[in-house]
């Protein structure tokens, strides 16, 4: 009988070391450094700090973390440690170009064939007229996903698309963008670290998702996001903290909740809340249907869609003129009512820092973040800041310097697509900038990457 016992500890043991080896949830973040290709920004082509951060974070939250900024065809293809599909782990975040189809990683001139290697929508093939290798999403099981993310440009257009597809395969939820994004400049990078402060302190894919463009306004990652699957999931293993939705009020309440949690712990918040004034919206409504989504677009003629958004405008800004302000309308996914609306003021067609964002849940706007003081601008000073921008552009010699640049740093794998140019006034520092904005497409893959470069005016 004794031993019969004995043998059944040992039973009942190993079990649990089993059930605690499977109990073991793994996350992967993955991007390549392209180099210093197009530009000369430091940051241009290099993903890896994004990942850095990214695996920091989900590492901290208690997952058996990974990152990898040269992966190779047969470890896309690979397993994680619990034996399941390495891109069917519980949280996977992918940085790189990409398109609708693919999202790639290593250069074609630079690296190795079996470096050469991205991610499709579909299965895995290997393009006859390519040598890059793709690793299908439909031959991956994503049962176990919480979250993958495809921070790419153009990663949730056309359907179907890599999220879709992602959903399709059993992953919980997924995030990719709307149009060219830029997750490498400044703005870019601290949207994607303030999102991923957010998942840490237990809010929810959506409400981080909102709660970093309050904290980053001046960026086209936040702009341009969609969320596909199940957007009220959070990432929460073992976090000191934790945030439960029905524990709060509003989004105002959990954003001051976590900034004020963060003064007395070591979580990596870290965000200038002093300029930032957050109230709560009572009885305001926004219709996303009503009105262009993914572009800004003159408040002056779409005033009967933002009727609600015009009356708390009213009352935090008593400068406020219709006239002067474009909009920014994003829905995180088609007919929620979920989503965030910024109100920019720009001066002629000089974009400003002066940016409301408000947040809507369910079409009911929840809150408003919005600059503490309002720096006004007489007639005088908007005259000569477009004079300025009118003598900057005739000029032309400083986008002509940046583009001949950008023409003899191109490599074998890159070809310019398309170049613009726009001007942005920042209040804070009085400074004038001409931005260049440039798409290019990597190796005829049909995937893009976005740019800009500031030039200050003087």
């Amino acid at each position: 009988m004794k031993r019969f016992i004995s043998l059944l500890l040992v039973v009942v043991m190993l079990a649990t070391c089993g059930l605690t080896v499977c109990a073991t949830e793994y996350a992967y973040s993955i991007g390549h450094n392209f180099g210093n290709t197009i530009l000369f920004d430091d940051y241009e082509g290099d993903f890896t700090p994004n990942v850095k951060y990214a695996a920091k974070i989900y590492g901290m939250m208690g997952y058996d973390s990974y990152q990898s900024f040269d992966p190779t065809y047969t470890y896309l293809q690979g397993q994680n440690p619990g034996g399941q599909d390495r891109l069917g782990s519980s949280v996977v975040f992918l940085n790189g170009h990409g398109s609708s189809n693919s999202i790639v990683f290593g250069n074609k001139t630079n690296n190795e064939p079996a470096y050469r290697c991205g991610v499709h929508r579909d299965y895995d093939f290997a393009p006859s007229t390519e040598d890059y290798i793709y690793t299908g999403l439909k031959d991956r099981d994503l049962s176990n996903t919480k979250l993958i993310s495809f921070f790419c440009c153009n990663s949730a257009t056309t359907s179907p698309n890599l999220c879709s597809v992602a959903i399709d395969r059993g992953a919980t939820c997924s995030i990719g963008f709307t149009n060219n994004i830029q997750s490498r400049t400044t703005d870019g990078q601290k949207w994607i670290e303030t999102f991923h402060n957010y998942l840490y302190n237990g809010s929810t894919v959506q409400n981080a998702a909102s709660l970093a463009s309050i904290s980053v306004p001046k960026n086209e990652v936040g702009n341009h996001i969609k969320i596909y699957g199940d957007r009220t999931i959070t990432l929460t293993l073992n976090s000191t903290r934790t945030m439960n939705e029905n524990e709060t009020e509003s989004l105002a309440a959990e954003f001051l909740e976590i900034i004020e949690s963060s003064k007395d712990t070591d979580c990596p918040i870290d965000i200038d809340t002093s300029l930032i004034t957050i109230s709560d919206c009572k009885d305001k409504y926004f219709d996303f249907a009503m009105t262009e989504q993914g572009e800004y677009i003159d408040l002056e003629s779409v005033i009967d869609c933002y009727s609600d958004v015009i009356d708390v405008m009213n009352e935090i800004n008593p400068e406020f003129s219709v006239e002067d302000y474009k909009v920014f309308a994003n829905e995180y996914a088609e007919g929620t009512g979920d989503g965030i609306i910024n109100v920019t003021y720009f001066i002629e067609d000089i974009m400003t820092s002066y940016t409301t964002v408000f947040i809507v849940s369910a079409g009911e706007i929840r809150c408003v973040s919005h600059p503490n003081q309002f720096k006004s601008v007489n007639a005088v000073q908007k005259s000569m800041l477009n004079i300025r921008a009118k003598l900057f552009e005739t000029s032309q010699t400083a986008t002509q310097n940046v583009m001949t640049t950008a023409i003899e740093n191109m490599s074998e794998d890159e070809k310019l697509v398309s170049t613009s140019t726009s001007y942005y006034y920042d209040f804070d520092t009085d400074t004038l900038y001409q931005v260049i904005h440039s798409v290019y497409e990597l190796a005829d893959l049909g995937v893009y990457s976005a740019h800009s470069v500031e030039v200050e005016v003087a």
